[in-house]
């Protein structure tokens, strides 16, 4: 997954996101909109959110799917599907 083929980490070895904006959908959901860049290339993204508030601190989960061929990447296409599937989770402490 790191040769030219995928994500050709030697000549890319950063993927950015940079957020441009929230909507607050309700008390535990937002979406998160941004600019998802990695091969080179920035392509807008919205990411959904799951929000959770405590005494302790912020935890934001997403599980969201990009199609990677916006990004150039299409080896093994028909063979390797075109959805990838990413989960994050951030954990902000008080």
């Amino acid at each position: 997954m790191k040769n030219a083929d995928f994500f050709d980490v030697p000549r890319y070895s950063n993927i950015t996101f940079e957020t441009t904006g929230i909507e607050i959908k309700s008390a535990n959901q937002a979406v998160v909109n941004g600019t998802l860049t990695m091969l080179g290339k920035a392509v807008e993204v919205a990411i959904p959110c799951n929000v959770e508030v405590s005494d302790v601190g912020l935890q934001v989960k997403a599980a969201f799917k990009i199609d990677r061929t916006q990004w150039g990447m299409t080896h093994a296409k028909g063979r390797v599907d075109d959805e990838v599937e990413i989960a994050a989770r951030f954990v902000f402490g008080r």
